[in-house]
């Protein structure tokens, strides 16, 4: 079962193709997603609290509360149930296979890999750690809404 959170639901940013606006309240979706970037084919995700599932599995009972769906051109709306659980195994496995297929990108303040922590390219290829983009003033943390944010578009820095 998911931990109860302060995450603001952003109903407003729902995709238009959302297999379930009556009860999944959004949570988060791709960065940079908005509709008319997935009218002209471009992919993106969306989180959000839906409705508890629960079934038993070889005598195992599973709970999902998180809506997950993959949004595609070619294939769709792939809807998956999940919880907190299965998003950290998910993200174990991603950070694995990308050990795996590249060398990680590493921060160029103070090393840091994006195994142990959160990386960026910047529009103008600087690549930071979140931590040294806030030292550094490219990123400001707002702890209301408990995300990163960039002080300008881009993260560039101003003229």
């Amino acid at each position: 079962m998911t931990y109860e959170v302060s995450i603001k639901p952003i109903p407003e940013r729902r995709p238009f193709c959302c297999p379930d606006p009556q009860k999944c309240v959004p949570i988060h979706i791709s960065p940079f997603f908005v509709n008319k970037e997935l009218t002209a084919g471009y992919s993106a995700s969306c989180y959000g609290y839906c409705s508890e599932k629960r079934f038993i599995y070889d005598q195992v009972e599973h709970v999902n509360d998180i809506s997950h769906c993959v949004i595609t051109p070619l294939k769709g709306v792939i809807r998956f149930f999940n919880n907190i659980d299965d998003f950290f195994l998910d993200l174990w496995d991603i950070k694995s296979v990308l050990k795996l297929l590249r060398q990680p990108k590493i921060c160029s303040e103070c090393q840091a890999d994006e195994l142990r922590a959160d990386i960026v390219t910047y529009i103008d290829e600087t690549i930071l750690c979140n931590l040294c983009a806030v030292r550094i003033g490219r990123l400001h943390y707002n702890a209301a809404t408990k995300l990163y944010e960039s002080k300008t578009p881009g993260g560039l820095e101003p003229p």
